[in-house]
């Protein structure tokens, strides 16, 4: 195993670990449809790191074909699992488009499984990559140069994204900041790995491509505002119970009190009856 597929192995890791603990609490909560499209970007961000760990350990460029295959599937359903959370924690995204972008989802997953040579990856043209870092360090990835179906792709999945930023910019404008800051975040950190690990991918930067450990961070930052979530509705719902406990109190001391100044009432009316009488 070469030595920096191993930082793909942890967050495929961590990403497995949040999966399974959402996956089980979901089990146990009322089942929102938001926390099962946040399980499955879990799932997508760990089979995509994992996916780049067994790219990064190839010895021929050829052989990454299978992993770059599995990457771009993991990295689509992580896509719209994304798109399908914020739609749900927004309510502004309409029904039909995003079935549209499952649809989308659905033909990009095919374009990998179906063989479509060189219109996806061509095998006869290399992508060798050396990457020199501080300390001696160096990385080399050993890949294929994409066809046009990737790039329609990944067009296609960039436009999806602008399209999200707009969506959360109505989120906050209707006073939703808190959690748009939240989505934003989530949204910026893939951007601009996509981004410069293209500026990257074509030499213009030297450094280790950026994504998986984009998808890492975008699932700790909506992990952990989902965490507090939960605790503040925690807090709450004892807050509740504690409140309908001193009504309760306070209602048995009012009919105590009511009871108590009852008698004497009842017992002048019945004085006052024989006075008359």
């Amino acid at each position: 195993m070469k030595a920096y597929s191993i930082p793909a192995l942890i967050i495929a890791s961590i990403c497995l670990t949040i999966a399974l603990s959402d996956s089980l609490a979901w089990v146990r909560r009322n089942k929102k449809l938001s926390d099962m499209a946040f399980i499955l970007v879990c799932l997508g961000g760990a089979a995509f790191c994992l996916c780049c760990a067994g790219e990064y350990n190839v010895d021929f460029p050829y052989q990454s074909i299978p992993w770059l295959k599995g990457e771009v599937i993991a990295s689509t359903v992580s896509g719209f699992a994304l798109f399908w959370f914020i739609a749900e924690r927004t309510g502004l995204i309409p029904r039909r488009l995003l079935w549209i972008v499952l649809g989308w989802t659905v033909l990009s997953v095919l374009s990998q499984l179906v063989d479509l040579g060189d219109l996806t990856w061509k095998a006869d043209r290399p992508l060798v990559l050396r990457v020199d870092l501080p300390f001696g360090l160096d990385f080399l990835y050993q890949e294929v140069e994409r066809g046009i179906v990737l790039v329609v792709i990944a067009a296609s999945g960039f436009l999806v994204e602008l399209y999200l930023v707009t969506v959360l910019v109505r989120f906050w404008r209707r006073g939703n900041r808190r959690e748009a800051q939240v989505l934003f975040a989530a949204i910026g950190f893939i951007v601009l790995a996509q981004v410069l690990d293209f500026f990257i991918g074509i030499g213009l930067l030297s450094f280790v491509f950026l994504l998986e450990y984009a998808f890492l961070a975008t699932i700790l930052v909506v992990g952990l505002n989902r965490s507090n979530d939960f605790i503040e509705a925690a807090v709450t719902r004892k807050e509740l119970a504690k409140t309908d406990e001193e009504l309760k109190v306070s209602r048995t001391t009012l009919a105590t009190i009511i009871d108590s100044t009852n008698d004497p009432i009842w017992s002048v009316d019945a004085d006052s009856w024989r006075l008359l009488t």
